[in-house]
């Protein structure tokens, strides 16, 4: 996601102006650096919150997920790390691994982060992967913007998964344990936002992730944002050829969607057209204490973002999306019932009823999911992206990544006139 960029940042330019082309990305060129205006004092921080924070950031993912004494099954997560100012354009993001040594290729699933065009700036992509053999994995992608954006996408991408393991409802009620999560990471946000563990005033995140619970064979995806959740299907031409489709499980969450903007006008805010690619959510009537319009963000929902969180509309809800898998008996599963989330999780007006649908997956001709930054979707729609993957072998899916991300990185440097290229991140999981 694109980053905010700084007077300092034009004048280290040779004094020149920022290219119009970077207005491609997130955040508007209005943000600079500067003092935040701050939507919860430290003194309304308890103790307990507190000591949670500090509990979730000093504690291990492990600690969180239920082990079976009977059958331990293995356990390993494998997620970025964060990156700074420094590193080179199109390097990739150094990764952590937790647990036991897994080989990606045998757990047929690949991965590509790679910072943007934007030398003064970190990558502001996190991407995490985990898997409890036999009971569950989680893949998440979440892509920063603002100042201080790649500090809130790392925060979300550590704590989300601790949170929703710590949920009872988790195993029994996926979707109210997801509901619960993001509302809580967003509360756990604003908290370390007034403590200055973390500036998520102007800064934010999306927040895409794909639980699968691998014993009932049902996938749940949960999203605010615009990092894209695509299946890949494999069907067959009438002549026995093969046919790649993509099935896009989540919808990019755009201000000018008109559910949307009536959901960011009923509390707040205003759409308008930047005048080049863009519909921003901005506060109405109101500025910042430097006498600025904000947020100036193209997305309607997203984690973090106080500022539009509590003034113009921007929402944390996410819209949760449930794939049954087939029997592997062949027998055809049957549809899930819509889910009907409770749409007043959250206690800060920006409510919104997630819109909430339901799908069979079949095991078949559904052969991988895909979770990308809008890095890759920017300029390569859905079909071509699974058409790339589809090229490599199921046990190759890191090299897929690896020619995702070159092919948009090419589309970045060619639309945009080699001036400006987003942070790029790809997470592929074959299902099979």
């Amino acid at each position: 996601m694109g980053c905010i960029v700084t007077k300092k940042q034009v004048a280290n330019n040779g004094g020149q102006d920022v290219p119009e082309l970077r207005r491609r990305l997130t955040c508007g060129l209005d943000d600079d650096d500067g003092d935040n205006k701050e939507d919860t004092a430290v003194e309304d921080v308890n103790e307990k919150d507190r000591s949670l924070l500090a509990q979730l950031t000093q504690s291990q993912l492990f600690d969180y997920l239920k082990h079976d004494e009977d059958k331990p099954g293995r356990r390993f997560s494998v997620g970025s790390k964060t990156g700074d100012a420094s590193a080179q354009s199109f390097s990739s993001k150094s990764v952590a691994t937790v647990g036991e040594a897994c080989d990606y290729s045998k757990e047929c699933f690949g991965f590509a982060c790679k910072k943007g065009l934007k030398p003064e700036a970190p990558n502001q992509d996190s991407f995490l992967i985990l898997k409890v053999e036999d009971r569950y994995a989680l893949y998440g992608v979440f892509d920063g913007h603002g100042r201080k954006g790649h500090d809130v996408s790392n925060f979300v991408k550590d704590l989300l998964p601790k949170v929703l393991f710590s949920q009872v409802e988790v195993e029994d009620d996926p979707q109210e344990a997801l509901l619960q999560t993001f509302a809580k990471v967003q509360s756990l946000i604003e908290k370390a936002t007034a403590l200055k563990t973390v500036d998520a005033s102007r800064s934010g995140t999306t927040c895409s992730v794909v639980l699968h619970v691998i014993s009932q064979k049902v996938l749940y995806i949960a999203h605010v944002g615009d990092s894209r959740v695509v299946l890949g299907r494999r069907l067959k031409n009438e002549d026995g050829t093969e046919l790649w489709k993509a099935v896009d499980l989540t919808v990019d969450h755009k201000p000018e969607l008109p559910e949307e903007r009536e959901r960011i006008e009923a509390n707040g805010g205003i759409v308008v057209f930047d005048g080049g690619w863009n519909y921003r959510v901005f506060a109405k009537g109101k500025r910042d204490d430097r006498g600025k319009r904000y947020p100036g963000l193209n997305m309607s929902r997203a984690m973090g973002d106080l500022n539009g969180f509590h003034d113009a509309g921007i929402s944390a809800l996410p819209d949760i999306t449930k794939r049954h898998l087939s029997s592997v008996l062949g027998l055809p599963a049957k549809a899930d019932e819509l889910c009907k989330p409770d749409s007043t999780i959250s206690d800060t007006g920006s409510t919104s009823a997630p819109s909430i649908s339901s799908h069979e997956i079949d095991p078949d001709t559904d052969r991988f999911v895909l979770l990308c930054s809008d890095g890759v979707w920017e300029f390569m729609d859905s079909d071509t992206v699974v058409q790339e993957v589809a090229k490599f072998p199921t046990d190759d899916a890191v090299s897929a990544a690896e020619h995702v991300s070159a092919r948009a990185w090419d589309c970045w440097m060619r639309e945009m006139d080699g001036q400006v290229v987003d942070d790029i991140t790809a997470v592929i999981v074959h299902l099979s």
